[in-house]
Parts: C-alpha cells; structure tokens; sequence
C-alpha cells in the first residue's frame, strides 16, 4: 500500500492543518500521515524530513519553507505536490518585506515550480497565474470547503438584535487580521476606512477571527473617525 505523507504548514486547529486532515479522509486505499507544525521552522523541517523519507507521495498544504524544505529528502521515487491558496512572494511585496525575505520566497517558489509534480490551489484564477510564474505542472482546483455536519444556517436575529444591528447593512470578514507597519494596515483596515468615508449610510462591519490588528483596536476608540464598539 502506498504511503501519503500530508504537511501542513500550522499548527493543530490552524486552517492548513484542517484542509490537510480533510483530504487525508478522502484518500481511500492509501496509508495516510498528517503533520502539522510543533515547534520551530528548523525542527519541524527535520521532522518533516524524516517522514517523507518513508512517503511514496508528499502533499505539502502552504508553499511555506519548512513543508519544502522536509519534502526536499523524500525518495527519488516519491513525488511532490504542492497545495497553496497564496503566491508568498507576489505577498511579500505587497506588504514592503525586506529584498533579502522577497528573494527567499522566489527561490522557494522556483524550487516548488520544478520539484512538485502537481499543484493544487483553491482559486479559478490561480492557475493561470502559476503559468505566467512558469510553472508547467498539472495544477487543480479544489476550493475549500464546509462540513455541513459542523455548520448549519443559524437564525441570526438573535444575534443582530444582541449587536445593534437589527435591519442594518452589516458587512462581514472572517480570516486572521495582521497588522502589516510597513502598509499601515491590514485585512479589515480598507472596510473601516470605506465606512468612515460614508457616514451617510448606516454601514457596520463585524470583524471575526485574531490577530494583531484588534490589539490596536483599543487605541482607535478615542481618536478614530468611525465607532468600535467591541473588540
């Protein structure tokens, strides 16, 4: 029997560790591992590394350095795919990193193009992008999904009622919320701002996650042109 060795660049509960268990579940007729994060980078790649020397196949979920990096000792035999949702360079320069962390995440992006013999992303889109970096790979799409037996369609009166937002225009984010000082801002910052350019709508935004955007939530209270109710 074929062994699948599943990396996920996180810890347990993170999203990547979650796809990962979500597709070892499907994978019917193999033996199946998931690994995810413990400790540093350098360590967890050496775990990592010892794994996928005993794997046929290796699913690294993120292109992140220490899933590649430990699938880099894996059998001349074994195959490698790639499961990403994000172009780490093309962030990288986005958010102002140093040249130094931009040209590390295009040598890892270039060793994963050559390496993987297939990629999976989660956006229709992505593909194509892929090509234009050069990569010639089978690449498929596999959204991300929802367990319906974990979520259901809730009434959210309640809950609207207990917020103050009954028959409000509320806006939603839900995701990891960093605070980037190189941009002066993060996911969710642009929402906050768009509605304090509009204060003749009744506009709401509900912020749903972590991250080091809502430590500085506390700061904003007094001197922000928008009101933050909780935080």
């Amino acid at each position: 029997m074929q062994k699948v060795t599943l990396i996920a660049n996180g810890a347990q509960g993170s999203a990547a560790q979650v796809r990962a268990t979500r597709i070892a579940g499907a994978l019917d007729g193999f033996e199946v591992e998931v690994l995810c994060r413990k400790g540093s980078r350098l360590a967890d790649a050496r775990r990592f590394a010892t794994a996928a020397r005993r794997a046929d196949v290796v699913y690294a979920v993120d292109l992140a350095s220490a899933p590649l990096l430990g699938a880099r000792f894996r059998s001349s035999s074994a195959k490698l795919v790639v499961d990403t949702g994000d172009a780490p360079s093309a962030f990288l320069r986005v958010v102002r990193a140093p040249r130094s962390e931009i040209a590390a995440a295009r040598l890892m992006e270039t060793y994963a193009y050559r390496s993987a013999r297939a990629f999976v992303v989660r956006g229709t889109h992505h593909p194509r992008f892929l090509r234009e970096q050069g990569c010639s790979k089978e690449v498929h799409v596999v959204p991300d999904g929802v367990d319906l037996d974990a979520f259901r369609p809730v009434d959210g009166d309640g809950l609207r009622e207990q917020l103050g937002l009954t028959d409000a225009f509320t806006i939603g984010i839900q995701g990891h919320f960093s605070w980037y000082p190189r941009l002066g801002g993060g996911l969710g910052w642009e929402l906050l701002h768009a509605i304090a350019l509009r204060r003749d709508l009744d506009l709401h935004a509900v912020l749903i996650g972590d991250g080091t955007v809502f430590s500085r939530c506390a700061g904003w209270r007094a001197s922000s042109p928008f009101r933050i109710d909780s935080t």
